[in-house]
């Protein structure tokens, strides 16, 4: 049963009787809070996006279903502030970042975990069944030297272990874009058509790849002239203008009658 603020009122006498329910932290709480959940009833919590849960909103609700197992799901490793997850255990390792440099991290013992790369090695891969289809890439399809070069993917990933600037241009290239845009734009278009006003937004690597990107966008007939850009020396651009707009408006105070 998927439970929100809306249909609360007409299913909450089923509370008892649904194996799976399935709703927001926000509700959750407030259901919590109202002890209308019996917490000897749930066995189990699957907490997405658990990047979140350092939040004490989350552990409330934890430490309301004490005798229930908890599974964390998340992309995220790294908390911006650094707090850690309610019954995580933690360790320190390497990480590689974008730009090559190796640092230390506290990261999350997890007990199973894989990248997007192993995930399309899977037999069902999982990205087939959280998309309305998968996006193919031809980015094993590499430009050497005014020639195409195929590699297979345990060719790529070792080569790219090897050579990062070699594999950062290989990212760049529109063989790895335009796949995922295409289909990204598809369901875009397949959205709209349910009346809301559905946006994209596409995060680059860095301000070379966001225009890029950018023009790449603009060739759809569905986004053209309807693409914005931010990125970090436009944001100092801004400020710098506005600064001076605030300089200007502070001259014409001073001279004013």
């Amino acid at each position: 049963m998927e439970l929100s603020a809306e249909s609360y009122s007409d299913v909450s006498f089923l509370l008892d009787k649904v194996d799976i329910l399935v709703t927001n932290w926000q509700f959750l709480k407030n259901l919590v809070s109202r002890g209308d959940i019996d917490p000897k009833n749930i066995g189990l919590i699957v907490v997405d996006e658990a990047h979140h849960s350092a939040a004490s909103s989350y552990r409330s609700i934890f430490n309301y279903f004490s005798h229930a197992s908890l599974v964390f799901l998340t992309g995220t490793r790294h908390r911006g502030d650094r707090e850690d997850l309610p019954y995580v255990r933690y360790v320190v390792e390497q990480c590689e970042e974008l730009n090559g440099q190796t640092v230390r991290k506290k990261a999350p013992r997890t007990d199973f975990e894989f990248t997007i790369q192993d995930a399309w090695k899977l037999k069902t891969p999982i990205i087939k069944r959280i998309t309305f289809s998968p996006a193919k890439s031809e980015g094993f399809k590499v430009e050497e030297d005014g020639n195409e070069v195929e590699y297979t993917a345990e060719q790529f990933y070792e080569k790219a272990e090897k050579e990062r600037s070699w594999f950062q241009e290989c990212i760049l290239a529109d063989s790895f874009c335009q796949p995922v845009l295409d289909r990204a734009v598809e369901v875009l278009e397949l959205k709209r058509k349910s009346g809301k006003p559905h946006r994209m937004i596409i995060r680059a690597l860095n301000i070379k790849h966001a225009y890029r990107l950018r023009e790449l966008c603009e060739n759809y007939p569905l986004l053209n002239g309807r693409v914005g850009l931010v990125h970090s020396e436009m944001m100092s651009m801004i400020r710098k203008v506005d600064q001076a707009k605030f300089l200007a408006n502070s001259l014409k105070m001073s001279i004013s009658p």
